[in-house]
């Protein structure tokens, strides 16, 4: 998953889109950014002390309840 959509820095319009795009739905993209953060690191000591008590597959909001 990439974070963040390619688009040519050259290209004003593409950069007001993609800036548009981006602070459209804040929110859904937080949790997006934050549940890829959490799936590429689920594996480090530090995580696995938050994740063992949260069930496989975890969102956010389970890390955040636990």
């Amino acid at each position: 998953m990439a974070l963040l959509p390619e688009f040519d820095p050259a290209d004003v319009g593409a950069g007001r889109g993609l800036i548009d795009r981006l602070t459209a739905d804040a929110a859904a993209l937080q949790r997006d950014v934050l549940t890829e953060i959490l799936r590429r690191n689920s594996h480090t000591e530090y995580l696995g002390r938050f994740l063992d008590r949260a069930s496989p597959g975890a969102s956010a909001a389970d890390l955040r309840d636990a």
